[in-house]
């Protein structure tokens, strides 16, 4: 996440072997999908609790 290339849609430089990029889709799909959850619950939570 901390990588400048992140979002550009170019591949980094030092990540290019298969290990590297089956490292990085498990980190996206473990980590990254966690907070997109966890965040879509919080948010639809506080609505609820706006509403009571």
């Amino acid at each position: 996440m901390a990588s400048a290339y992140r979002g550009t849609g170019v591949d980094e430089p030092g990540c290019g072997s298969a290990l590297d990029t089956d490292v990085r889709f498990l980190t996206e799909g473990l980590f990254e999908a966690e907070f997109y959850l966890l965040f879509s619950f919080l948010f639809g939570y506080s609505f609820t609790l706006r509403q009571a």
